[in-house]
């Protein structure tokens, strides 16, 4: 009984360990998992060994289960640049503020490379986009549709956490 117990405090004070570099509470839970815990039920994912060898259960969040899905994604917040070309096509004006109320967020594939490879991959669709959805007139879009242009034209957050708390499949819009 003792060689268990010091084998299980020796299993737990890794985990503890690797713990400290999970971003989630989720992400903890798979940790535990993989070396070699078990989950204790679905609101209940972490525990830890104290000092007095008793055992506490850190209960999750009440819920829907985050899944952790495998994109990226990519919010382009409007700056300055964008808001005068915004204001150059129209005599309503709007503010900097009122322009990045909502971000687009684009969700692209993880890829083998960093998440900034990703956007420089995915800049041009993303940049039309983003121009269509404010005035479908193409011929009041800027000309340069450059990589630079669009760095200029949005300050660009990318996230790898992407969590789906919904139920359901996901149903993409047809155009």
């Amino acid at each position: 009984m003792f060689i268990l117990t010091l084998l299980v405090a020796i299993a737990m004070s890794y985990v503890a360990v690797t713990i400290r570099d999970c971003r989630r509470q989720k992400a903890a839970a798979d940790v535990i998992t993989r070396a070699g815990g078990s989950v204790l039920s679905d609101r209940t994912l972490l525990g830890i060994l104290l000092r007095d060898d008793s055992f506490v259960s850190v209960p999750y969040p009440s819920m829907t289960e985050p899944s952790i899905i495998n994109r990226i994604a990519i919010m382009l917040i409007p700056t300055e640049a964008c808001l005068d070309w915004i204001n150059s096509c129209d005599d309503d004006k709007m503010t900097l503020e009122e322009s990045q109320k909502e971000p687009t967020v684009f969700l692209v594939p993880e890829g083998s490379g960093e998440p900034e490879s990703q956007v420089r991959r995915h800049f041009k669709a993303m940049f039309e986009e983003e121009l269509y959805s404010w005035y479908t007139d193409q011929n009041l879009w800027p000309k340069d549709l450059s990589f630079a242009a669009f760095k200029k034209f949005f300050t660009i957050q990318l996230s790898s956490m992407v969590f789906d708390l919904g139920e359901g499949m996901i149903i993409k819009e047809d155009d």
